[in-house]
Parts: C-alpha cells; sequence; structure tokens
C-alpha cells in the first residue's frame, strides 16, 4: 500500500511537471492551477502561477534646439506620472533620452529646464504594455532684446547705443552711419501737443 501510494504521488509530481511545462508555452484564462491528489495523508496541492503579463512600456526622445536643430546634450529631463512621482535622466551625446519601466497605460509629464531655453512642460499620451512611445522635443531659446540699463536713461557725455529708425519718409537710418561724421538730433513727435 505504501508502495502504491508513493507510486501515485511520483505520477501526480510528472504530470504537474508536465502541467507547468505546457501552461508555461500557452496562455491560460486563470492565473493560477490548482490540482488535488488523492485525499488522505498524502494529500499534495499543487499551485502553478502563471507568469504576470508585461505592464511597463518606454518613452525615448530626442531634444533639439528649435531654431538651430542641434540636439542638446548632457542635458536634464525630467518626467513625471500621475501621483506626482519624478524620474530624471541625462541626454546622450546625440541628444537622446529614455525612461524605462513606466506603468502602462499613465499619462506623464515631460520637464526641461534649461538656462538660455523657454521652460517645456508637454504631456504624454499613455503609453501602452510593451511599447515605446517616441517624441521630439523642440527648445525654443529665449529671445533677448537689447536693452539700457534700469534708470533714468543716458547720462551727459555717455555714448548712445546703436539703434535702427525710420524717418517720417519711411527711410531706414542706422546711428552707426552718422557716428563721428555729423551730428545728429533725434525727435519724437506724440503727435497731438
Amino acid at each position: 500500500m505504501m508502495h502504491q501510494r508513493n507510486y501515485q504521488t511520483l505520477v501526480l509530481i510528472l504530470l504537474c511537471s508536465m502541467l507547468i511545462i505546457v501552461t508555461g508555452c500557452g496562455e491560460s484564462e486563470s492565473p493560477i492551477t490548482t490540482e488535488e491528489g488523492t485525499k488522505g495523508e498524502g494529500t499534495t496541492d499543487v499551485i502553478i502561477e502563471q507568469p504576470s503579463p508585461v505592464t511597463t512600456a518606454r518613452i525615448r526622445g530626442l531634444l533639439v534646439d528649435q531654431g538651430t536643430k542641434q540636439t542638446l546634450r548632457s542635458t536634464r529631463v525630467k518626467l513625471v506620472d500621475s501621483q506626482g512621482e519624478t524620474q530624471e535622466v541625462l541626454t546622450s551625446q546625440a541628444g537622446v533620452f529614455e525612461f524605462e519601466n513606466l506603468s502602462a497605460g499613465q499619462k506623464f509629464t515631460l520637464v526641461v529646464e534649461l538656462d538660455g531655453y523657454e521652460k517645456h512642460e508637454s504631456i504624454v499620451t499613455p503609453v501602452e504594455a510593451e511599447e515605446t512611445t517616441t517624441i521630439t522635443v523642440n527648445l525654443a531659446p529665449i529671445v533677448k532684446e537689447d536693452q539700457l540699463p534700469p534708470g533714468d536713461g543716458l547720462s551727459v557725455g555717455a555714448t548712445a547705443p546703436d539703434f535702427n529708425l525710420k524717418d517720417g519718409d519711411g527711410k531706414a537710418h542706422s546711428l552707426a552711419n552718422y557716428a563721428g561724421k555729423q551730428r545728429v538730433v533725434l525727435l519724437f513727435d506724440r503727435g497731438a501737443w
């Protein structure tokens, strides 16, 4: 009797091993399968867990100067998920950034802050499982206008900055064209006095 029970247990183990091999190669509707052995002293429960489905995704992108179309390397790129968790990476020498092992089906906010450029924030559409979303981020350079230092204007004896203005007939004049050749008088007509 003991010999027969050992034989049944051995057969059950072999059947379970085959079941593991078969279910590992195919798809099953149920993630957990339970097989029970014979009732009594030698009861054996075998639990076979199916591998969980892949639920991660990736975002890969290129960071580019909008004006020159040159890639921007060694630049910090942030990715914020819907719970406010932040991940950061640096762009490669080719201007490429990549975020891996992201929760699939979730929206993310991409943030780039770089000196000399306008802050960039964009929403990345939900990424599906086992997929890679590819994007190009164009950073707009901050254009600085020539400005006089703050104050009440120029002091007596100071050199005036170069400028271009049109006269009443629409002809353009540059202060540099007159410098050292003749005196220049500017009159700003406010319209009605």
